[in-house]
Protein backbone atom coordinates (compact mmCIF):
# COMPACT_ATOMS: atom_id res chain seq x y z
CA UNK A 1 0.00 0.00 0.00
CA UNK A 2 1.28 3.11 -0.74
CA UNK A 3 0.19 5.95 1.97
CA UNK A 4 -0.55 9.76 0.44
CA UNK A 5 -1.25 12.99 1.54
CA UNK A 6 -4.66 12.90 3.72
CA UNK A 7 -7.92 13.64 1.57
CA UNK A 8 -10.06 14.69 4.09
CA UNK A 9 -7.51 16.40 7.03
CA UNK A 10 -9.66 18.05 9.81
CA UNK A 11 -6.78 21.41 8.85
CA UNK A 12 -7.90 21.30 5.21
CA UNK A 13 -10.92 19.39 3.73
CA UNK A 14 -12.70 18.53 7.13
CA UNK A 15 -15.20 15.43 5.98
CA UNK A 16 -17.13 15.99 9.48
CA UNK A 17 -15.76 13.80 12.54
CA UNK A 18 -14.10 10.70 10.35
CA UNK A 19 -10.97 12.20 9.93
CA UNK A 20 -8.86 13.22 12.99
CA UNK A 21 -5.56 13.66 11.12
CA UNK A 22 -4.14 16.70 10.07
CA UNK A 23 -2.36 17.27 7.11
CA UNK A 24 1.16 15.96 6.93
CA UNK A 25 3.95 18.38 7.53
CA UNK A 26 6.98 15.92 7.89
CA UNK A 27 7.38 12.75 6.33
CA UNK A 28 7.46 11.59 10.23
CA UNK A 29 3.80 12.62 10.89
CA UNK A 30 3.19 10.76 7.61
CA UNK A 31 4.60 7.34 8.64
CA UNK A 32 3.27 7.63 11.73
CA UNK A 33 -0.57 8.28 10.34
CA UNK A 34 0.14 4.60 7.97
CA UNK A 35 1.27 3.09 10.55
CA UNK A 36 -1.84 4.06 12.56
CA UNK A 37 -4.30 2.99 9.45
CA UNK A 38 -2.55 -0.33 9.31
CA UNK A 39 -3.20 -0.92 13.02
CA UNK A 40 -7.35 0.79 12.70
CA UNK A 41 -7.46 -1.85 10.12
CA UNK A 42 -5.75 -4.40 10.86
CA UNK A 43 -3.73 -4.75 7.57
CA UNK A 44 -1.14 -6.95 7.37
CA UNK A 45 0.28 -5.82 3.66
CA UNK A 46 3.73 -4.10 3.28
CA UNK A 47 2.59 -0.22 3.22
CA UNK A 48 4.80 2.80 2.07
CA UNK A 49 4.94 6.51 2.22
CA UNK A 50 4.29 9.03 -0.37
CA UNK A 51 7.12 11.66 -0.55
CA UNK A 52 6.91 14.97 0.99
CA UNK A 53 6.77 16.07 -2.66
CA UNK A 54 3.81 13.81 -3.38
CA UNK A 55 5.34 12.39 -6.33
CA UNK A 56 3.60 8.98 -6.72
CA UNK A 57 0.47 10.88 -5.76
CA UNK A 58 1.41 12.99 -9.01
CA UNK A 59 1.99 9.74 -11.00
CA UNK A 60 -1.06 8.36 -10.11
CA UNK A 61 -3.50 11.22 -9.60
CA UNK A 62 -4.66 9.39 -6.36
CA UNK A 63 -6.05 11.88 -4.34
CA UNK A 64 -8.26 12.03 -2.69
CA UNK A 65 -8.84 8.35 -2.88
CA UNK A 66 -8.02 6.15 -5.55
CA UNK A 67 -7.00 2.18 -5.12
CA UNK A 68 -4.39 0.73 -7.27
CA UNK A 69 -3.16 -2.91 -6.72
CA UNK A 70 0.31 -3.00 -8.01
CA UNK A 71 2.50 -5.76 -8.09
CA UNK A 72 6.51 -4.85 -9.55
CA UNK A 73 6.11 -2.85 -12.68
CA UNK A 74 2.35 -4.54 -13.12
CA UNK A 75 -0.92 -2.48 -12.30
CA UNK A 76 -2.89 -5.67 -11.22
CA UNK A 77 -6.36 -3.77 -10.69
CA UNK A 78 -7.89 -0.60 -10.49
CA UNK A 79 -10.78 -0.35 -8.26
CA UNK A 80 -14.03 1.66 -9.82
CA UNK A 81 -16.18 3.56 -6.83
CA UNK A 82 -18.92 1.59 -5.92
CA UNK A 83 -21.39 4.41 -6.60
CA UNK A 84 -21.63 8.38 -6.08
CA UNK A 85 -20.65 7.79 -1.92
CA UNK A 86 -17.25 5.66 -2.93
CA UNK A 87 -15.44 2.69 -2.83
CA UNK A 88 -16.76 -1.03 -1.23
CA UNK A 89 -13.44 -0.95 1.42
CA UNK A 90 -14.44 -4.34 2.82
CA UNK A 91 -14.23 -5.79 -1.58
CA UNK A 92 -10.66 -3.80 -1.93
CA UNK A 93 -9.35 -5.04 1.64
CA UNK A 94 -10.76 -9.15 0.68
CA UNK A 95 -8.99 -8.22 -3.17
CA UNK A 96 -5.91 -7.21 -1.62
CA UNK A 97 -5.85 -10.44 0.83
CA UNK A 98 -6.29 -12.57 -2.22
CA UNK A 99 -3.27 -10.90 -4.22
CA UNK A 100 -1.26 -11.26 -1.10
CA UNK A 101 -2.42 -14.46 -0.18
CA UNK A 102 -2.99 -12.86 3.21
CA UNK A 103 -5.37 -13.89 5.89
CA UNK A 104 -7.67 -11.36 7.24
CA UNK A 105 -9.51 -11.41 10.66
CA UNK A 106 -13.13 -10.54 10.19
CA UNK A 107 -14.38 -6.79 10.63
CA UNK A 108 -17.87 -5.57 11.60
CA UNK A 109 -19.92 -3.95 8.97
CA UNK A 110 -20.93 -1.34 11.43
CA UNK A 111 -17.30 -0.24 11.73
CA UNK A 112 -16.59 -0.61 8.10
CA UNK A 113 -19.59 0.25 6.45
CA UNK A 114 -20.02 -1.24 2.75
CA UNK A 115 -22.00 2.04 0.28
CA UNK A 116 -24.42 -0.29 -1.87
CA UNK A 117 -24.67 0.74 -5.21
CA UNK A 118 -27.85 2.59 -5.73
CA UNK A 119 -30.86 0.77 -7.56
Amino acid sequence: MVYIREAHAVDEWPLGNLVTIKQHQTLEERIDAAKTLNSELNFNIPTVVDSMDNIFNKTFQSWPERYYILQGNSILKIAEPANEFGFDRLSLRNDLAMFTKTELDELPEDKYPVHSPTL
